[in-house]
């Protein structure tokens, strides 16, 4: 059992270094007005502790009140917790980034919890559509969000991952008109489009241009055969934009030139909303999250694009196409 003298021969053993001299002077300079406090000390990982319990709560420097006004120490169990923590003891590194998803459906909500346990606090889910129970097997959300705002809800499970994530919501769709107030006065440092219509990607792919975006902005979809999913990570429009995957070779519109679906072996089924969707599952969700994760990881410099199709990912250069009407008109 720990006393006063045990306390002392830590906080003031200079000589052993038990303590860092930032630490003691800390101590030494700091006023305390109350009758206990918990001390937490590290050695190497290992963590343990103790309350000390003085004699009185009156205002004095703490070292003063360590030196004689200690009345007992209580030792207690210190199981640490916090987020650094807790991913260093499974090797993630921790990131201090901020992450809008652009998209809380189907994808969205997998990239994001997989992002959140990969070791990324701070996030920013956009979305305006509802969560509905024809989502529940292809959403990482449950029945319980039904006819609740997808971004909400998304931000919401992923607050209770752990108390260090802030995770915050935008209940609306990401336009031209309102991506200062979303994307720039949030002070985002990447952007992931995970919202599944390439008639908003090109759009807010011609925003992006206009602006001269900064920051990386992913560019994540799936195609119709349900297995295959691809990454566009935009760095620098000189090497090419969204919109050049989109460019035929007379500069002109078409459907995306890389995926690698057969039209004729697409499916479609009902989505019980009077729509239809293309049968994929949370298999080809994961292998697309653990796509962009890796993508995310490889911190690679210029435009990318990353492929997941036969059960593997391949990395190429972007596609530039000079025939762009888009990133070669406006730089």
């Amino acid at each position: 059992p720990w006393g006063a003298k045990e306390i002392n021969d830590i906080i003031q053993g200079i000589k052993y270094q038990r303590i860092s001299d930032s630490a003691y002077e800390e101590i030494k300079g700091t006023e305390f007005h109350k009758k206990e406090i918990m001390l937490i000390f590290k050695l190497n990982e290992y963590c343990f502790g103790c309350i000390v319990k003085f004699s009185d709560s009156h205002k004095n420097l703490l070292l003063y009140k360590f030196e004689t006004e200690i009345k007992f120490v209580l030792p207690v169990k210190i199981l640490r917790c916090d987020f650094q923590y807790l991913n260093n003891q499974i090797g993630n590194e921790s990131s201090e980034k901020k992450i809008a998803v652009i998209g809380a459906g189907s994808l969205g909500s997998y990239i994001s919890n997989e992002l959140a346990h990969a070791g990324y606090r701070k996030f920013l889910i956009i979305d305006s559509d509802e969560y509905e129970y024809a989502n529940t097997f292809r959403h990482r959300l449950d029945c319980h969000a039904n006819n609740i705002s997808k971004s909400k809800a998304v931000a919401f499970s992923l607050n209770l991952i752990h108390p260090e994530i802030n995770a915050r919501f935008i209940n609306e769709h990401l336009t031209e008109e309102n991506y200062n107030k979303i994307i720039k006065m949030n002070q985002v440092d990447l952007v992931i489009f995970t919202v599944g219509s390439s008639d908003v990607q090109l759009r807010m792919n011609k925003n992006f241009v206009v602006e001269n975006t900064s920051i990386p902005i992913y560019y994540a979809w799936l195609e119709h055969d349900g297995e295959t999913s691809h990454l566009a990570i935009i760095n620098n429009y000189y090497e090419g934009c969204f919109e050049c995957l989109y460019t035929n070779g007379s500069g002109e519109l078409c459907e995306n030139t890389v995926n690698k679906a057969d039209k004729l072996t697409i499916r479609y089924i009902k989505n019980g909303c009077n729509g239809t969707r293309v049968p994929y599952g949370n298999k080809t969700l994961l292998t697309a999250s653990a796509m962009i994760l890796k993508a995310i990881n490889d911190n690679k410099q210029g435009n990318w694009l990353y492929s997941y199709h036969n059960d593997q990912i391949t990395i190429e250069k972007f596609p530039k196409n000079s025939e762009c009407k888009c990133c070669g008109v406006h730089l």
